[in-house]
């Protein structure tokens, strides 16, 4: 059954509870967009590559879940609820452009901060100027927190470790070779020195004899006119 109503501007076919299957066809063969009664369903059918659906202007609301099992390109997400990835993989920016990943917290605007032009990664700031920058206005921080919570045992592995990994390229490893350091420093936002005159004292872990495996602690202070090297823990 076909009903045109012209009173109330209305197009229907079949009846509630008793509807009919509806297909309108393209001027390509196999094209069409087919409504299922039985399964209460709308199909568009279109030609692989060609948009078979357009939205020229408004919002297009979706009450239930959305499944998409192609490659969905947005140029605009405003998501308001939760995101669940509950399989494979997921890139942002994968073809290497310049733009930045930022995640905001509770009064954070930069929990996390991926920056695009380099990959250096900031906690607490949008300007990062190493490959991890941490910062905070607080007193206090920012702490950096290595935990191992296993039940300890006589065994001392359950710990959490901080290691600096120097890697030789050529296979050789030189004598004297600093295999890492922690360094402290001040800096007057008021003055225009260099971070490096205000450093007050560093600890380098030292390759002292790399071919017998030695290795030295050494430890340096700043007494006014640079550093100088107070101790030295040596490997006998």
């Amino acid at each position: 059954m076909f009903t045109i109503d012209t009173t109330n501007s209305e197009i229907t076919t079949g009846a509630d509870g008793a509807g009919v299957d509806v297909i309108f066809y393209s001027g390509t063969s196999g094209d069409n967009l087919t409504w299922d009664a039985s399964e209460e369903k709308l199909t568009i059918t279109g030609t692989d590559g060609q948009v078979a659906l357009a939205v020229a202007d408004g919002n297009v609301t979706i009450a239930d879940d959305l499944d998409v099992d192609g490659t969905t390109n947005l140029d605009a997400v405003d998501i308001d609820g939760s995101i669940t990835q509950d399989a494979g993989a997921v890139i942002f920016n994968e073809a290497g452009a310049d733009f930045d990943f930022r995640v905001e917290g509770s009064g954070q605007a930069n929990a996390l901060f991926v920056q695009g032009s380099d990959g250096f990664v900031g906690i607490g700031t949008n300007s990062v100027d190493e490959m991890l920058h941490l910062e905070s206005a607080t007193a206090l921080n920012p702490v950096l927190k290595i935990e191992n919570t296993t039940a300890h045992s006589s065994n001392l592995t359950n710990h959490g470790i901080l290691e600096f990994k120097s890697t030789d390229i050529d296979g050789t490893i030189p004598d004297d070779n600093v295999a890492g350091e922690i360094r402290w420093l001040s800096h007057d936002k008021d003055s225009s020195d260099s971070y490096a005159e205000f450093e007050a004292c560093r600890i380098q872990g030292v390759n002292k004899d790399a071919g017998n495996q030695l290795g030295d602690i050494r430890f340096w202070t700043n007494r006014g006119s640079g550093l100088v090297k107070a101790m030295t823990v040596g490997n006998n």
